[in-house]
């Protein structure tokens, strides 16, 4: 995440929210794993984590099952 300004190490404040927005950074829990990626909802219904570590990377969680913990608000 550190092209977000996140870094290892950091601690990152969650606020517990379920109305999530495109472009938001989330932790969500993925198969018993938590993580903090940036949110995106496309209009054709598929839904995707982007890293933010200058790879372009990107997982696809439109059809897996997974939970929203909450919304990134700041770096403590």
């Amino acid at each position: 995440m550190v092209n977000a300004d996140i870094r290892s190490g950091d601690v990152a404040i969650i606020k517990k929210d379920i109305g999530l927005v495109t472009g938001q950074i989330v932790m969500v829990r993925i198969g018993g794993k938590y993580t903090l990626k940036r949110l995106y909802k496309s209009d054709n219904g598929t839904t995707r984590l982007l890293y933010e570590d200058g790879t372009g990377r990107e997982l696809d969680i439109s059809k897996g099952e997974w939970e929203t913990i909450g919304v990134f608000c700041f770096v403590g």
